[in-house]
């Protein structure tokens, strides 16, 4: 039932920062494991590391964490969601319209990493038909209050 005139309610925004949180983990521990790789392979060739060989893979190392840390950045920064009378669509790499009435459930999900960051994420299953099953609104300020408008919603559009 979308008019012809869709008038956003509201539109949110990923808080960006918590995505990173997740990424610059991962991409530390590989750069551990890398630099880790690395000192060994080279002690295998000769028989001690000179200092400025250390010096080099770490920078190295860490230029390449600060690039990707800054290239995610600018892409989850282009995240977001925009809420409807009758559905939700998501800005992301590819958008998604999620109509209300093929939601099947939704889930509220906030851990202690979540609530550091005071963010939070609406998990939504969805009707099978639809070809989708899970959709996520991640890590998102006010998901509570979300979260309590798309339950209102579903309860309205199934009766």
């Amino acid at each position: 039932m979308t008019g012809f005139l869709d008038i956003p309610k509201f539109k949110v925004r990923p808080v960006p920062e918590r995505f990173l949180f997740n990424k610059i983990i991962y991409t530390v521990i590989f750069g551990i494991i890398a630099y880790i790789i690395i000192y060994f392979n080279y002690m295998l060739i000769v028989s001690s590391v000179p200092n400025y060989w250390n010096w080099i893979i770490i920078i190295i190392i860490l230029l390449f964490i600060i690039a990707f840390a800054l290239s995610s950045y600018v892409k989850y920064s282009q995240y977001s969601y925009t809420f409807y009378d009758y559905k939700v669509v998501i800005h992301e790499q590819n958008d998604k319209v999620i109509d209300y009435n093929i939601i099947q459930s939704i889930s509220f999900k906030q851990n202690f990493i979540d609530k550091w960051f005071d963010c939070s994420t609406i998990n939504m299953q969805l009707d099978v038909l639809s070809g989708i099953k899970l959709v996520k609104i991640q890590y998102i300020h006010s998901g509570n209050k979300i979260f309590f408008m798309l339950q209102k919603t579903k309860n309205i559009t199934e009766i």
